[in-house]
């Protein structure tokens, strides 16, 4: 299995949010950022993805869409928590990403563990470690796992 290290990425974050540990969830460009001449630095992480700044550079550009301007940050796709049924939650197992088909949209594990808005249906994720069971309201029989999304 690659370490972060193997998946690191070099771009370019708002100073704001350019702190070693923050995660963000990738946007994609702007209309602002058409006539960037540091546009190809940014438009190096996939869009919809969750990204952690690992190092953070101290050099400052400026950027039509971040006020006070962009730093160079080295990134990795983390280390998730997200939702499995409990017979394929298994430690070391690759499996397949599903969205749950779940009407509890109000449940406090809908969004953050069961359906994350980084994670896609054709996503395989690796099974780092399985936390537990999930008090799933509707019933449905479910453990929660840390997972590292592996790159085909």
């Amino acid at each position: 299995m690659p370490s972060s290290e193997e998946t690191e990425k070099i771009t370019l974050l708002g100073t704001y949010l350019a702190r070693e540990g923050m995660r963000f969830v990738y946007l994609g460009e702007t209309e602002l950022c058409k006539d960037c001449r540091l546009r190809g630095a940014c438009l190096k992480l996939e869009e919809g993805r969750l990204y952690e700044v690992k190092v953070v550079k101290k050099i400052k550009h400026s950027c039509p869409v971040h006020e006070d301007g962009v730093v160079t940050v080295h990134v990795v796709e983390p280390e998730i928590v997200t939702s499995f049924p409990s017979r394929i939650a298994v430690k070391g197992a690759t499996q397949r990403y599903e969205q749950k088909l779940c009407e509890k949209i109000d449940c406090a594990n809908y969004n953050t563990i069961c359906n994350p808005e980084y994670l896609f249906p054709e996503d395989r994720l690796h099974i780092t470690e399985v936390i537990g069971k999930i008090e799933c309201p509707v019933g449905y029989n479910l453990k929660s796992v840390k997972a590292v999304r592996k790159k085909e």
